[in-house]
């Protein structure tokens, strides 16, 4: 049996974690941070993109939309001064 106190820590712990995934969900509009960062940060232009690759490739899990954006745009040379 876990004594009270580390009962309480673990609780207060997790609900911690849970509330910054929340909090930086919220903060990135739900993308994930990379993505923005390729993107310069236009979470606009990233929720277009995403919206383009779910059109071409219907059926697929978001996090794979995400990845595909990213490779796209590294792909494409996002992030490095040329455009």
């Amino acid at each position: 049996m876990m004594h009270p106190i580390t009962l309480l820590f673990l609780l207060v712990v997790c609900g911690f974690v849970l509330y910054w995934m929340k909090q930086d969900k919220r903060t990135t509009g739900g993308f994930p941070r990379a993505l923005l960062r390729a993107a310069k940060g236009d979470k606009q232009l990233v929720a277009r993109l995403v919206e383009g690759v779910r059109m071409r490739h219907p059926g697929k899990s978001e996090q794979w939309y995400y990845e595909k954006v990213l490779y796209d745009l590294e792909r494409d040379g996002a992030g490095r001064g040329r455009l």
